[in-house]
């Protein structure tokens, strides 16, 4: 930011940068509180992070102004707590982080004033102690720094330590945090950081006073893991369904489509674009001739046609009621034989194996004779051998092109006990 700053103490912010470094070195914050001041620090601190926890709770329009109750001194009673090292184990919660967020949020610059230094290294001091929590080390932590002469040193190395870790082993610990600290808080504070990057890096060059390894532990884990795993609550790796789980998760954001704007105007917009038929022709491509084209058995994109087939008809399901897409669903689509030479308004499908779309009987025996193996072949080839159960009968009228006819039916009547059309073929009329 390119504020600038003014060299006077700030009424609520505090001493203004870098007049108030002299207060955070090692050895100022070393000096330890006195029993006299001891019980009303630790009664303010406590207080303090109680609304700070609030804070992150509150509506977002109301934040702003619920920042102007958390004064400077009630900040430093939390430093001054953390001199005792039992108190740490109160900043070991998450919501602690993106309270601090909205606090260094109202500063401007961000590091221009005390202010915005300390709750940066309140949420540090947060941070580092869910760390070591997730990893089952702070109860231990904290006993050892009772006995140890530089407490907060032992403190940022065994994080540092759990850090190292947990990069080595390519352990959860990056994944768990991730899913605990909102997106608007690790997200905000990337931004924060990059944009008072000057300043920033001055204050660690000059105080040296804290350690940073956990934090960019953090901001490195939600850079690289990404939105999408942060944003699905209910993804956990190395399960075998987190497939089945983001796409229930896409269903679930598909389905309040109708939420964001009135469903006439989306049902309006959707028939506008004249897309239907293509979305069917797609949704039936990915649970079909998606399957014939499936990864080996050991590939994590094994399910993934199907999850988009799914994605497809959840969004016209959330647009449309059950039986209007059914009624949509014999609107014809493309013809699905390479070679058709009028390729719209296809509506049938192979009475058989009901995957494909075809303009008529020429086209779909065509696409099945093909010498260069026709996407009709494969996928029923496909299928007759994974689901052998459920379709066991698999083109029992078309294994020879030349002596039998071939039945087809129309898309909408998907089941139907009348075939509509039933056309003997001539195998000479296919050549070419």
């Amino acid at each position: 930011m390119s504020t600038a700053l003014n060299n006077d103490r700030h009424a609520f912010w505090g001493l203004p940068f870098p007049d108030y470094f002299e207060l955070y070195t090692n050895q100022a914050l070393a000096v330890p509180l006195s029993p006299s001041e001891e019980t009303n620090v630790l009664a303010t601190a406590t207080k303090t992070i109680e609304l700070i926890i609030a804070l992150s709770d509150l509506p977002e329009g109301s934040r702003q102004e619920a920042t102007g109750y958390i004064t400077l001194s009630m900040l430093k009673s939390i430093l001054d707590a953390t001199k005792i090292p039992k108190e740490i184990k109160k900043l070991a919660d998450p919501r602690l982080v993106a309270g601090c967020m909205e606090l260094m949020a109202s500063v401007e610059p961000l590091f221009g004033y005390e202010y915005g230094y300390i709750c940066f290294r309140i949420l540090n001091l947060a941070a580092n102690a869910c760390i070591l929590k997730v990893a089952g080390r702070l109860d231990s932590t904290i006993r050892q720094m009772e006995h140890a002469s530089d407490d907060l040193l032992l403190f940022w190395s065994n994080s540092a330590a759990e850090v190292y870790s947990d990069l080595k082993r390519r352990a959860m610990i990056a994944l768990v945090l991730c899913n605990a600290f909102t997106l608007d808080a690790v997200g905000g504070l990337i931004h924060l950081l990059h944009a008072n990057q000057k300043q920033y890096f001055i204050l660690l060059k000059e105080l040296q006073s804290m350690g940073l390894s956990g934090l960019m532990f953090v901001l490195r884990a939600y850079i690289q893991i990404g939105g999408v795993l942060v944003a699905a609550p209910d993804f956990v790796p190395n399960e075998q369904d987190t497939t089945e789980r983001l796409c229930n998760i896409a269903a679930e954001f598909y389905e309040g489509l109708v939420y964001v704007a009135p469903r006439s105007y989306l049902v309006l917009r959707l028939e506008e674009s004249g897309a239907l038929a293509d979305w069917y022709k797609y949704a039936n491509h990915f649970f079909g001739a998606g399957d014939a084209l499936r990864a080996p058995t050991n590939s994590a994109l094994r399910s993934i046609p199907k999850a988009c087939g799914q994605v497809i008809i959840q969004i016209l399901l959330a647009i449309h009621d059950k039986k209007h897409v059914n009624e949509l669903y014999s609107i014809g689509g493309s013809c699905d034989n390479p070679r058709c030479p009028t390729p719209y308004d296809a509506a049938y499908i192979c009475s058989e194996c009901v995957d494909l779309v075809y303009c008529g009987v020429r086209c779909l025996a065509a696409d099945w004779a093909s010498l260069c193996q026709g996407l009709h072949k494969r996928v029923c080839q496909h299928q007759a051998v994974a689901n052998p159960k459920s379709r066991p009968s698999y083109h029992r009228s078309i294994r020879d092109l030349r002596l039998q006819g071939m039945d087809i039916v129309r898309r909408g009547e998907r089941g139907a006990e009348n075939i509509v059309e039933n056309f003997p073929i001539n195998y000479n009329d296919l050549a070419p």
